[in-house]
């Protein structure tokens, strides 16, 4: 019912119950003691007709103030109630209007209209939740849908006989089936039976006990190509927890798997060399040994290094030697059989694993065609390079019966090859093991040595020949160890060049003997004697050597005249080019030069002129036979006069005898070094003849003598 037609019937009514009012005003009226008859007169008076009028008119207006009021309310709540059915029909949910309208239809007291309200009010409330959830349904199935539409994977739908429902995009892209394709067929219909895979009737089974499984399968695209997937297959069941549907996700894992190779390649090869890498190597050199052991048969490892390898990636660059191992890598794959496996541990550093080798001298003419292969001329920089190998060999089992005992074999025996002249190859035996045991005890006790200074030198005086006085030292270090006593530089001077320990051992004697020169000098012990110092090929070769020795000299104080450095032929001759620059730099400090074990090497008069050289020392090997061998009795003559030539100190080491001696005399040389006047000796013993010297006049005059007293007196 409206408002309006509600308003309509209280209008009605009110009229109605108006007219009833007054008739029973009138009635009351003449009941009580309005009402008069008398006969011959009229009805009733004026006065009681004004009493019942002004009785009727209070009674009406009562009334109908009442009524009209309370039909007036009643007409404006059932109004408030349908603004509120009008609002909640509009918005479809408890808005605040539809509150508000039905907090005015309710009165104070409870009737009629508020109960219609709390209805109403209940109405709206379930309906608006019926209507949340149908639109969250809704929502939540437009959801699914999009994300079955879009999703990256591939999703197929079945029914309980596992025949396709539908499918998505992905499914349609990662396939190349269209829906119409594949509607109605059996799900994983595509999948390939590949040997070590799940079979498909397991696969179902595990999906009917557990409702689901996952794995990796190979399916086949609509192409013809075969790609691995990765598949989720689960169950969907209803409230009787009866089979409704299947659903199949997958998606395809070919780039996921390329990069797993990828990666497992990177992991287990040379990313320079693309050979094996030490990782790959243990692994088949472990299943090797299992095979072997298993089959009663031998196998080998060769360890080879690449013989002055350091030097060219000093002298030609880093570049120059990746190119060098690279082409090195290829040579020896090239000289083994495919079985065979060709790593790279690093560095020049490569292993050859052998299966099944005939015996020794297989292994043998095999490294010898390894070494050959390697020496043949390589073009780097578009010069033609040539490089020689050393070889280690332990064989399995006489040398060892696992991987890494093997391969230290290996190493060691390759070691000994490296120590017995490089392009050679050595088998290991025990006393090469306990030679290495020996040896890693050194460098090990040399780095704690290095940190303790537990060294001191000693030195050996150099003699004019035309006075017999002393006229220079050369300083020789030893090594007081704590348990082995006094030990010479043959038994550890070799280990500190391999471990580059001859840098900082190196450091320590050219500071100690500039602290002794000035010390000599402070207490005017040294006739201005030069103190000569051996140099190591690691040391030449350093960027840092000459700061070094510039900042020992000015740390020390030591005057650089006094200060002489000794290197051998072959050191120079390594790198000529690099070897002038080092010695002109240290010429410059004012440090004397001098080359060692002269004649031994390819030195020529060419090469002599272009080193600032001041001194030679004719190698002790000649000296010996003389003045027995003609032969070298020549040589000696010939070095002589070419030093002299070159206005060079000649000096000659090794002189043991008297004989020796006065051939020497007669030969023309200046200086002579040897047992036959001095064995190296401590400081303490050095220093008295140091004494007795200065208090002698001073020798005649001789090339050596006037150098050093011209310069002391400068």
């Amino acid at each position: 019912m409206s408002a309006e037609r509600f308003q309509s019937i209280a209008r009605q009514t009110l009229l109605r119950f108006v007219l009833c009012a007054g008739a029973l005003a009138l009635l009351v009226f003449l009941v009580s003691d309005g009402l008069t008859y008398t006969e011959g007169s009229v009805f009733f008076s004026w006065e009681s007709l004004g009493y019942l009028l002004s009785t009727f008119v209070l009674v009406g207006g009562i009334l109908a103030f009442s009524i009209g009021k309370w039909m007036l309310e009643g007409a404006r709540r059932v109004q408030a109630l349908q603004r509120a059915v009008v609002h909640f029909s509009d918005q479809h949910r408890v808005s605040l209007e539809f509150v508000r309208a039905l907090v005015e239809a309710r009165a104070a007291r409870r009737d009629e209209i508020t109960v219609v309200a709390d209805i109403l009010e209940r109405m709206a409330d379930n309906m608006e939740r019926h209507e949340n959830l149908r639109m969250r349904e809704e929502a939540k199935q437009h959801l699914w849908s999009r994300v079955f539409a879009s999703s990256l994977d591939a999703i197929a739908i079945s029914a309980r006989d596992r025949r396709l429902l539908t499918v998505n995009e992905a499914f349609k892209r990662i396939t190349g089936y269209s829906e119409e394709e594949v509607l109605g067929n059996e799900m994983l219909s595509s999948t390939v039976s590949v040997p070590n895979e799940t079979p498909l009737t397991q696969i179902w089974a595990a999906v009917e006990m557990n409702s689901y499984w996952c794995g990796e399968l190979l399916d086949m695209r609509k192409d013809g190509t075969l790609y691995p997937r990765w598949l989720s297959l689960s169950v969907v069941r209803d409230a009787s927890q009866q089979v409704t549907n299947y659903i199949a996700v997958f998606k395809d894992i070919t780039e996921q798997k390329e990069s797993e190779a990828r990666f497992i390649y990177q992991a287990n090869h040379d990313r320079l060399t693309g050979l094996p890498n030490r990782h790959l190597l243990q692994d088949r050199l472990s299943r090797a040994i299992r095979l072997a052991e298993r089959n009663q048969n031998q196998l080998a490892v060769l360890f080879l290094d690449l013989d002055n390898f350091k030097w060219v990636n000093d002298s030609l660059g880093h570049a120059t030697g990746d190119q060098l191992l690279i082409s090195v890598s290829r040579r020896l794959q090239a000289g083994v059989r495919a079985s065979d496996t060709v790593a790279r541990l690093g560095g020049d550093e490569f292993v050859v694993l052998l299966q099944q080798p005939a015996g020794h001298q297989e292994l043998a003419i095999i490294a010898e065609k390894l070494i050959e292969i390697i020496e043949q001329p390589i073009v780097l920089g578009g010069y033609d390079f040539h490089t020689t190998s050393s070889i280690g060999i332990s064989i399995y089992p006489e040398d060892g019966i696992d991987a890494d005992i093997l391969l230290k074999h290996a190493d060691t025996a390759m070691y000994v090859a490296k120590a017995s002249g490089k392009s050679g190859f050595r088998f290991f035996d025990p006393e090469m093991n306990r030679r290495a045991v020996a040896r890693v005890e050194v460098e090990r006790d040399l780095r704690r040595a290095i940190q303790e200074q537990e060294f001191e030198l000693y030195f050996q005086p150099k003699f004019c020949l035309s006075t017999e006085r002393l006229c220079g030292l050369e300083a020789l270090i030893r090594w007081q160890h704590p348990r082995r006593g006094l030990v010479q530089p043959d038994d550890f001077i070799s280990v500190a060049e391999e471990t580059a320990l001859i840098i900082p051992l190196g450091e320590w004697v050219i500071r100690a003997v500039c602290r002794q020169v000035v010390s000599w000098r402070d207490q005017n012990l040294s006739y201005g004697h030069r103190v000569a110092i051996n140099l190591s090929l690691l040391q030449v070769e350093s960027d840092a050597f000459v700061d070094t020795v510039e900042r020992i000299l000015e740390e020390t104080g030591a005057p650089p005249r006094l200060i002489e450095f000794e290197l051998t032929e072959s050191m120079v001759l390594r790198n000529p080019g690099r070897s002038a620059k080092v010695l002109q730099r240290l010429r410059k400090l004012g440090i004397h030069l001098a080359l060692d074990d002269f004649g031994t090497g390819y030195s020529s008069l060419s090469h002599l002129r272009q080193l600032p050289l001041d001194t030679i020392k004719i190698d002790r090997s000649f000296i010996q036979n003389i003045p027995n061998s003609g032969e070298d009795n020549q040589i000696v003559r010939m070095i002589v006069a070419l030093g002299k030539s070159a206005q060079m100190i000649v000096v000659a080491e090794g002189v043991e005898t008297k004989l020796q001696k006065d051939c020497l005399r007669a030969l023309g040389c200046d200086f002579l070094q040897g047992f036959l006047f001095s064995r190296p000796v401590p400081r303490q013993e050095l220093e008295p003849l140091l004494l007795r010297d200065n208090e002698k006049n001073a020798c005649p005059p001789c090339v050596g003598c006037q150098q050093t007293l011209s310069e002391q007196v400068e």
